[in-house]
């Protein structure tokens, strides 16, 4: 059994547990992938999300968003370039460290 500690600094990528180790991997990736959509193709990205959100939840329609308001769109296409480069960042770091 790992026990973690308060304050100690231990890395994302550093897990002993295979299963884990690879679903880590696997989450970042698919983070990455939707950051960099969401990144290079805003606009689609968010016609996208917000055509699949209304099929699927009942208030879609009240907290639905606009994808061709410039607002939107620029928010969007910061928070996606933040994660693109966040994940980025963690897998540079553990790769060029080792």
């Amino acid at each position: 059994m790992h026990r973690f500690v308060v304050g100690a600094s231990q890395d994302v990528l550093e897990i002993p547990d295979p299963v884990i180790f690879w679903a880590v991997r696997i989450i970042l990736l698919l983070a990455a992938v939707l950051g960099g959509w969401l990144t290079f193709d805003t606009r689609g990205a968010l016609k996208t999300m917000v055509g699949f959100s209304s099929r699927f939840s009942p208030l879609a329609k009240r907290s639905s968003i606009n994808p061709e308001r410039a607002g939107w769109i620029w928010f969007y296409r910061i928070d996606g370039a933040v994660v693109l480069a966040g994940v980025i960042w963690i897998f540079s770091r553990y790769y060029f460290t080792r």
